[in-house]
């Protein structure tokens, strides 16, 4: 150490004798000025061999002072470290004798240059004498087989020098592996604590200590116990859902899906369940697990198709296994009047009589094979018609009734279902004659307006379209008509001041 000190102040007196030194403060300028040990890549001349160290590399602060940290940590003699490769020993270190040296007895000592001092052992060695012997490791020019790169240099001439022991120096120049600067040309990633950078979390690990392994590649050991996505190992605590095949605990059956599945990792460490099959309750009909509905999808079954023919809306039960018929209104003949499913009796009128249900005089009221009332026992007709399989009369009150064939719709009751006893024609309109024709039926209100109901496939019922109708639906044009006449295939009218109207089929 005292010979670095020495080393230390000829370096500020060779730069305060200087006379390239302006003499000021002007750190920077590449010029060693006074007060300064360098400036920028001017080092004086100095380097971490010429101020005592084994190796490094010398540089240059801000400040303008020599920075020795990438010299120390390839050591000097004097540091209490024996440096394999320079240094013999240390003083206050080495236990050596010059018997375990083989050189007899004797006291052994450690001199400036850390190297044995065997001038009092008996029996010494002989340096010089072209022969290594104990305690030497190289004899002039023979460096017994060695070189800079059997030594670990990346370079390099290898020489012996007046102690028998191998001079580095120019070894040093080249690096190695251990003297704390990354040789990135020789393969290096790191040198001792220089990482260049690196951190465990940088490589995509969740934490860790980085460090550098003896072959100057990083050691990653830390960081892997720490874990990554993609490691294969779920660390849930890091919010991972998976990794690879990893799940934790989590199953298709777990997140809900009950028929089961098979659960798969995303690169984001996410778990991804388009492999699970499903279960009651997602809108996805699985019969092979035993649904027979889930939720909307009936599977095209509806409450007709059930045998509940009055219709209704078909739901599904909770477990999937079964159809919820609570929201369908049943079928003529189960003895249940659903008066939502248009039932107005079942086999009997149920205490309903002509009277109770708005006719003007008493009669004999029944209960037809539809459900529906028989009013045929309470009816009078001011006016009846005869049509293709089908009839139509007038009440005295103005209703309409009809009864017969309906495949289109002609008995305007809203429904294309076949009556056998007369049925009320929907739209509570006054009528005072009507006409049925093949298909379609017309009538006249009390103020003479026309309006026709049923096919209207050749525009017989004269409202400008031909969309068939299984309500009454008025005729366009805002005539007041006297009579009117549904034929086969279109329909006459004749107004009050004797002009006749005729719409539909004109072959």
């Amino acid at each position: 150490m005292k010979r670095l000190f020495i080393l230390a102040l000829t370096v500020l007196c060779f730069s305060a004798c200087d006379e390239s030194s302006t003499g000021s403060d002007s750190c920077g300028d590449g010029v060693i000025d006074v007060g300064e040990e360098c400036d920028g890549d001017n080092l004086g001349g100095d380097s971490c061999a010429s101020l005592g160290y084994h190796g490094g590399q010398l540089v240059c602060d801000d400040q303008c002072q020599l920075n020795i940290t990438a010299c120390e940590t390839a050591g000097s003699c004097g540091d209490g470290i024996i440096q394999d490769g320079f240094e013999q020993c240390e003083d206050g270190v080495s236990t050596d004798t010059c018997n375990s040296l083989g050189h007899g007895l004797g006291e052994i000592a450690c001199d400036a240059n850390c190297q044995w001092d065997l001038s009092d052992c008996t029996g010494s060695a002989a340096c010089g004498n072209d022969i290594i012997e104990v305690g030497e490791e190289c004899e002039g020019t023979n460096l017994n087989e060695q070189t800079c790169e059997t030594l670990g240099y990346y370079g390099g001439t290898l020489s012996c020098n007046l102690q028998c022991i191998f001079d580095l120096t120019n070894c040093a120049t080249f690096g190695k592996c251990g003297d704390g600067h990354i040789n990135a040309d020789e393969g290096e990633v790191c040198d001792l604590t220089e990482l260049n950078g690196a951190t465990c979390e940088g490589f995509g690990y969740y934490g860790g200590t980085l460090a550098c392994g003896a072959d100057c590649q990083y050691d990653m050991s830390s960081c892997v116990a720490e874990g990554l996505c993609g490691d294969g190992i779920h660390q849930g605590g890091y919010g991972e859902q998976c990794d690879g095949t990893d799940f934790g605990d989590t199953t298709c059956e777990s997140l809900g899906y009950t028929y089961g599945g098979d659960l798969s990792c995303t690169g984001n460490c996410e778990i991804d369940n388009s492999g699970c099959i499903g279960f009651c309750g997602d809108g996805a009909l699985q019969g092979t697990f035993g649904e027979v509905c889930d939720g909307t999808e009936l599977s095209g079954q509806t409450c007709e198709g059930l045998g509940q023919l009055n219709g209704g809306t078909l739901a599904c039960l909770g477990d999937c296994s079964e159809y919820d018929l609570s929201g369908c209104f049943g079928s003529c003949g189960d003895g249940i009047v659903q008066a939502q499913g248009g039932e107005d009796c079942e086999a009997d009128p149920g205490g309903a009589t002509c009277l109770s249900i708005g006719y003007s005089h008493g009669g004999d009221l029944g209960c037809g094979a539809d459900c529906r009332f028989d009013v045929s026992g309470c009816l009078q007709f001011t006016a009846i018609t005869a049509g293709y399989e089908y009839s139509c009369g007038v009440s005295p009150s103005g209703a309409a009734y009809c009864w017969g064939r309906n495949a289109s719709g002609q008995l305007g009751d809203n429904t294309t279902v076949v009556r056998h006893v007369p049925t009320l024609v929907q739209g509570s309109l006054v009528f005072t004659t009507i006409s049925a024709g093949e298909n379609h039926t017309c009538a006249l209100t009390t103020g003479g307006a026309a309006y026709c109901w049923g096919d209207n496939t050749y525009g017989a019922l004269g409202d400008g379209t031909t969309i068939s109708r299984n309500v009454p639906t008025a005729v366009a044009g805002g005539l007041t008509f006297r009579s009117i006449s549904a034929g086969s295939l279109h329909t006459c009218g004749l107004t009050a001041t004797g002009e006749a109207y005729c719409w539909g089929w004109n072959g």
